[in-house]
């Protein structure tokens, strides 16, 4: 492993990968380092406030309005931070381990930076060590996301599902699908779980059953797939609809709660 006897001295360093952290840090004019790769999925979106800035999403309750895109504001005030010298690792962090007014951030396990700080802002503790044990542990709780090709049943009115009573497939968003080039009118989808760490290891909430739970929402919504001749009695049939699971992600959603000590301050919303 390279080291650096090196070390960075800045006056308020922040620990975080969410919108709030990139903004809390960017508007402070704060060195951010960014403890996750997670980042904002194109279906998170701010709460609809300015009118010109809304959309509305075709559902099967009606129109559903909502605020603009987070990801694009994530990576342009991340771009900005870059440039001013406010994010200085840009690789994705392995271990960042905190010691009286210095952090050692490792990263692709073969380089380690110091900082010394005078206030550190500590968003989310993934990937954090040295700091104290948290006020409160909360239990696992992930946003599940298993993202669908549709090979039959993809040309459709539909932005989104909803299943606000199950923890399983309580979202199916649907999106121009990136298979296809050029101008088309065939979505893709990915289906939105909430699970526990006990619910993940459980079979009823597998990829498999959650097939299953979005294939029955897509038909509850009328959605078939292409024409295929007629019924007997004149009907237009249709072809039943097909999806084919691409991948499955895991975002873990819940934090522990943990006091202020010292220089450290925990943004525990």
């Amino acid at each position: 492993m390279r080291r650096t006897n090196h070390i960075y001295k800045y006056n308020e360093v922040v620990i975080g990968h969410c919108l709030d952290a990139v903004t809390y840090a960017y508007d402070n004019h704060s060195v951010l380092v960014i403890n996750s790769p997670d980042r904002p999925s194109r279906f998170d979106r701010h709460a609809p406030h300015d009118e010109s800035e809304t959309e509305k999403l075709v559902t099967v309750a009606g129109p559903v309005e909502v605020g603009p895109q987070k990801l694009p504001e994530w990576r342009e005030l991340c771009f900005d931070m870059s440039l001013a010298g406010q994010i200085p690792v840009s690789k994705e962090v392995d271990t960042i381990r905190v010691g009286p007014d210095v952090l050692s951030v490792v990263f692709n396990d073969t380089a380690q930076i110091k900082m010394e700080y005078d206030k550190l802002v500590i968003f989310d503790d993934t990937n954090v060590v040295g700091i104290n044990p948290p006020r409160h542990k909360v239990f696992d709780k992930y946003k599940v996301m298993d993202w669908y090709s549709v090979r039959s049943g993809a040309v459709h009115e539909y932005d989104l599902l909803e299943d606000q009573e199950s923890d399983l497939v309580r979202e199916i968003w649907f999106y121009p699908s990136e298979r296809i080039d050029g101008n088309h009118n065939r979505k893709d989808l990915v289906a939105v779980s909430y699970l526990s760490k006990e619910q993940l290891g459980d079979i009823a909430y597998s990829d498999l059953y959650s097939r299953y739970k979005t294939l029955d929402m897509m038909g509850k919504a009328g959605i078939r797939g292409p024409s295929n001749g007629r019924n007997p009695d004149g009907s237009s049939r249709r072809l039943k609809v097909k999806i084919e699971l691409q991948k499955r992600k895991l975002k873990k959603t819940s934090k522990n709660m943990y006091d202020n000590y010292e220089n450290i301050t925990f943004v525990n919303t």
